[in-house]
Formats: structure tokens, sequence, C-alpha cells
């Protein structure tokens, strides 16, 4: 709601911006919500302060769909691993053997 970019990403973006700038509200996994600014000190974080063009590059979306593409990419380790398992488990129970799949 409220975003204006062709991938609905440039509000959440530039929220997420505003944090780093040390504006705004921020999530922090010891205290919960607070301020920004007060977020990253008690982490030992100093507060970003965009150049020119490097505000744009915060909100263009290139973030969104690498960590969208990252996430994808781990899920993806996860489950061949889990196939593997899931294969030797069943070649044990069946009583198979892996002569077949030396080459």
């Amino acid at each position: 709601k409220g975003t204006v970019g062709a991938s609905g990403d440039l509000a959440p973006l530039s929220h997420l911006a505003l944090g780093l700038m040390g504006e705004g509200q921020m999530w922090s996994p010891e205290t919960g919500w607070g301020e920004a600014k007060y977020v990253l000190e008690a982490h030992n974080l100093t507060p970003i302060k965009p150049r020119a063009k490097e505000g744009l590059a915060l909100i263009n979306g290139t973030q969104l769909i690498t960590s969208i593409g990252s996430e994808a990419l781990e899920r993806a380790g996860i489950v061949a691993k889990q196939a593997d398992v899931v294969a030797s488990l069943t070649l044990e129970v069946l009583k198979g053997t892996s002569r077949a799949f030396d080459s």
C-alpha cells in the first residue's frame, strides 16, 4: 500500500533505508521495536549518511530480488540435502545396492 515501484518494493525499501539512516522505527531482537538511532547505537553501529545517488541505490529494488534469490538458493540447498537423505534411506529400506551408482 502506498508504493509506486514497478515491483511494489519502493515503500518497504524506503522504510529500511530510513532505519539505516537512524530515522523512524527499527526492530531489535533484544529490545523489540525502538527508535532506529538508539537501536543502531545499542549494536555499536552508526547511521549512514547517503551521498549523491546512494539514496537511490538503497531503494532501487535490487536488494529485494537479491535477498529473495539468496533465500531461494539456501532453501534449494536444504531440499537437495533432504533428497539425498531420503534417497539413501529408501535404498537402504528396499535393500538396494549402491553398485548401480558406481561408474
